[in-house]
């Protein structure tokens, strides 16, 4: 059996080739909400940003929820991963804006500045970009846009379940571990996580 490592070089290749294939010129996308939200798969961000996929899962059963992130470079090359649970349950939205919260607080902890945040929460980024703070996880909301602005560049925005799997399954993963400590995988990656990148670019 093939090492995580070689798992991802492989996938990368895999997926090179895929592109060259295509011939078509790659065009980077504009850093505006609205044109980072219809991808049905997932797609690496502009040369020099960073994305992040981000996620929540609830368990109604133990009382806890789960929050995962994954940031790739525009060359799909995995930069980070992290999970962490929570004790307590809240809304969906309210666990999803939470998860934001959680996970950019952790990206300006790395010193990265250029990121594209990505949830499946549409409610969530929707109240994000508009700054509605009227509703039930507006005081969250608030915190997000306030991390936001900490950076050089920053935006969130919604994509559909399937661009943002890797994240899912993270946060789904977060609610087994045993301590409510935030686990980081940014110097080394299981393999239970190179799998999970491996089929998510390989479409």
């Amino acid at each position: 059996m093939k090492d995580p490592n070689t798992l991802v070089t492989h996938a990368f290749l895999f997926w090179e080739s895929w592109k060259r294939a295509q011939q078509q010129q790659h065009v980077l996308p504009s850093l505006q909400p609205s044109s980072l939200t219809n991808p049905t798969h997932w797609s690496p961000p502009p040369v020099s940003y960073l994305k992040v996929n981000i996620d929540a899962a609830m368990d109604f059963v133990n009382d806890c929820m789960g929050f995962g992130w994954v940031v790739r470079d525009h060359e799909g090359r995995v930069q980070g991963v992290a999970m962490r649970k929570a004790a307590g349950l809240f809304s969906v939205p309210e666990a999803k804006a939470m998860g934001a919260q959680e996970a950019l607080s952790w990206l300006k902890s790395k010193g990265w500045e250029r990121v594209i945040i990505e949830s499946d929460a549409q409610v969530v980024t929707r109240a994000v970009d508009t700054g509605d703070l009227n509703t039930p996880f507006g005081a969250i909301v608030r915190d997000v846009r306030s991390l936001l602005d900490q950076f050089e560049s920053a935006a969130m925005c919604f994509v559909r379940r399937g661009s943002n799997s890797v994240a899912h399954a993270l946060a789904k993963q977060a609610l087994d571990q045993q301590t409510h400590v935030l686990v980081d995988f940014s110097e080394y990656m299981s393999f239970f996580i190179s799998t999970l990148v491996c089929k998510d670019i390989m479409f």
